[in-house]
């Protein structure tokens, strides 16, 4: 077959400049898919080292408290109770 293919063009011709912003476009699209992958990737790591870190704090807080033979080290989280009022 040597007529003219889907695209109206002769096989064996150059993409037309049409195509040629498309597959621009298409690129351009791609690269900033990829910018936000790459971005929600950063945050994610960055919450996850916040986190980390705040855990590993809270730790040689305990164990430096534990290690002063002090009690108490440990706060507890209780829920406030309430307290009851004149009848």
């Amino acid at each position: 077959m040597t007529g003219p293919d889907e695209r109206g063009e002769a096989p064996g011709q150059a993409p037309s400049e049409l195509q040629g912003a498309a597959l621009a476009a298409d690129a351009a699209r791609a690269k900033q898919r990829q910018n936000m992958i790459v971005l929600a990737f950063a945050a994610v790591l960055l919450l996850v080292g916040g986190w980390l870190i705040d855990q590993l704090l809270t730790n040689r807080r305990i164990t430096n408290c534990i290690e002063a033979r002090h009690k108490n080290c440990v706060p507890l989280d209780l829920p406030e109770r309430e307290m009851p009022g004149p009848r």
